[in-house]
């Protein structure tokens, strides 16, 4: 299943016996034949592909994610035409190929996008702390997404909110 990151230890063949997976996996990891990312095991080459569907959506997706503000999943669903329930399962699967950052449930960026995002945030940084106010002004995003965005960096231990300011206090994607 190429448009898989892999399979987790629970959704193996039932023909091995629960009691002898974890074992097995963790030796198959050692001897280098398997790899284990974000819960999944592949094999050590293996990346997940978009399937056809998924190009054809992301492909119609892409012109409107393509803002610093891009719309809800709700303003999506109504400007792109796709039904609602189509998209809100098919967001989640597109961020976990990481092809989309997924901010909250409702909230979806390209990856460009959002490291122009922590490169500002980092050029805010560089005075010492700053605030969710001088973040939205330098940004050019509303209130309420620069909170967004700016929790979403705090979960990924890019910044961290200290009371009412924040710092930047980690790399942005290993750079």
């Amino acid at each position: 299943s190429p448009n898989l990151q892999g399979v987790r230890e629970n959704e193996l063949p039932a023909n091995i016996p629960t009691a002898f997976r974890g074992e097995l996996l963790r030796e198959l990891q050692t001897e280098g034949r398997l790899a284990h990312t974000g819960g999944m095991f592949h094999l050590p080459r293996h990346e997940a592909e978009l399937s056809d569907e998924q190009k054809k959506l992301l492909g119609k997706l892409k012109p409107l994610l393509d803002s610093k503000q891009p719309p809800s999943l709700g303003d999506l669903a109504k400007t792109s035409g796709e039904p609602l329930h189509k998209l809100s399962k098919a967001m989640p699967e597109l961020a976990k190929l990481k092809v989309l950052d997924r901010i909250n449930d409702n909230r979806y960026y390209l990856p460009e996008i959002l490291d122009e995002l922590a490169d500002q945030a980092l050029e805010l940084a560089q005075g010492g702390s700053f605030d969710v106010r001088s973040y939205r002004d330098v940004t050019g995003i509303g209130r309420n997404i620069a909170i967004d965005v700016l929790e979403y960096f705090d979960s990924k231990g890019y910044t961290r909110r200290q009371g009412n300011t924040r710092i930047v206090a980690g790399s942005w994607r290993n750079r």
